[in-house]
């Protein structure tokens, strides 16, 4: 990151930081109208986790902490 960058927060500060990460995202299909979704940092630490139908008419998705407490709602726009 360019010292002339400015970090924009879009769900929390507690969600940036100041340098690169990898990231690992991992998906589990539970069943034919569902999905999972698992981010790791490279320790294999949950960092994120994403539960949301696959064929639903909103394509709305739930992005939650390790906690399992939801941070944002990210839905598809038609």
């Amino acid at each position: 990151m360019a010292s002339d960058d400015q970090m924009i927060e879009v769900v929390g500060h507690r969600f940036c930081v100041p340098y690169t990460m990898e990231l690992l995202v991992k998906k589990k299909v539970q069943s034919f109208s569902k999905a999972h979704y698992a981010i790791y940092d490279t320790t294999g630490n949950v960092l994120l986790e994403v539960d949301g139908g696959v064929w639903n008419l909103q394509r709305k998705r739930v992005m939650k902490d390790p906690a399992g407490l939801p941070v944002i709602t990210l839905r598809e726009k038609v």
